[in-house]
């Protein structure tokens, strides 16, 4: 008998928050909008473009991709053709313009790549080589390009600023807004895919990156106002704070490597958000 008045109050205490919580969030979709509300929830939809900033350190030249006879004459970090990711925006006003953020993300298709080109000194032949996360031991196997990287969980936590609201036709219906924080990024599957790293030669090391890392958001953005929802376009640039290379993993030779003293991950991103 205890257990069940137990079990009738604790449902009771349940049905009592959400009927609370209502009052001061809303669903997507769930009525009309309300941009007084305290707490905002949707989804997004967003297309990243990213790459890399190398930074070579004195002695670049002397690396050979693992080929004896070979010398290192160019790096450079070509623009990816992009990823896209989605999530669930988590939007808390903490005052009349201002608004603090949370946007769990999940980021596919990363396919950005370092580009090496080695001079063969006995033919004087040129070979550029791509480098990603991931690389088969096998050299004849084929690879599909979007699967070279791995996907990723991103955590940004921002601030958001805006601006008063504008008028169409004396109607609120618009404003624009800056955006700024930090990011966190995890490297799905990362640790399982490097630990059976063991049968690559020197000349098929991937880059060993971080499992994770930190980067710096900013960005601007205009709120689109509807009767049910909300829609923003919002454009945002991103850099990581440190190098992404994990040069210490397990001391294993890596001409790819060698050359760097830095590699950073650079990103533009546009999202449409829907609140």
């Amino acid at each position: 008998m205890m257990i069940k008045k137990g079990i009738a109050l604790g449902v009771m205490l349940v049905f009592s928050f959400v009927a609370s919580a209502q009052k001061r969030m809303t669903l997507p979709f769930s009525g009309e909008y309300d941009e007084d509300q305290i707490l905002h929830l949707g989804f997004f939809f967003t297309y990243q473009t990213s790459y890399y900033k190398a930074t070579k350190n004195a002695h670049w030249q002397s690396s050979n991709g693992g080929v004896p006879g070979r010398r290192l004459v160019g790096l450079k970090t070509p623009a990816a053709m992009g990823g896209v990711g989605f999530g669930i925006p988590i939007d808390v006003r903490i005052g009349g313009n201002a608004n603090f953020i949370v946007r769990p993300t999940y980021l596919i298709f990363a396919n950005q790549s370092l580009d090496y080109t080695f001079l063969d000194e006995a033919t004087g032949e040129r070979v550029t080589i791509s480098k990603y996360h991931k690389e088969e031991p096998n050299p004849n196997a084929s690879g599909n390009s979007l699967d070279k990287n791995f996907f990723a969980f991103e955590m940004p936590v921002l601030f958001k600023f805006k601006s008063d609201m504008k008028k169409i036709y004396g109607e609120d219906k618009y404003r624009g807004y800056l955006v700024g924080g930090a990011k966190f990024s995890r490297n799905i599957g990362r640790n399982k895919y490097y630990n059976e790293l063991t049968e690559n030669r020197p000349e098929f090391m991937p880059l060993i990156v971080k499992p994770y890392y930190f980067s710096y958001e900013a960005g601007v953005g205009v709120d689109l106002f509807f009767e049910y929802f909300k829609m923003s376009a919002e454009l945002k640039w991103s850099q990581t704070m440190n190098s992404i290379l994990d040069k210490k993993w397990k001391n294993l030779s890596n001409p790819f490597m060698e050359p760097l003293d830095k590699l950073s991950l650079r990103s533009i991103q546009f999202s449409l958000i829907f609140e």
